[in-house]
């Protein structure tokens, strides 16, 4: 799955004004059966990626995710900026 972590287009930059992009990507796991738990690891704040990625300002951002039966999951952050 695919979707927007932003709202408010407005100003977003498209076609050659298109920003700088970095990502990073995080694990999930879940125990539906036993605890009930569920954790991530990696930290994968927008503010972080931005950093690492030479991204001032940030334009925009979205995700990706993978999951396997609700129980494994690995999603990717996208930061897109100047």
């Amino acid at each position: 799955m695919k979707a927007p972590l932003t709202t408010n287009y407005n100003a977003t930059p498209v076609g050659d004004a298109a920003p700088k992009h970095a990502s990073l990507e995080t694990g999930y796991f879940r125990d539906p059966l036993l605890t009930g738990l569920s954790f991530a690891w990696d930290d994968v704040a927008i503010q972080k990626i931005a950093k690492e990625g030479g991204i001032d300002e940030v334009a925009y951002a979205d995700y990706e995710g993978f999951l396997i039966l609700g129980v494994f999951g690995k999603f990717t952050i996208h930061v897109y900026g100047n």
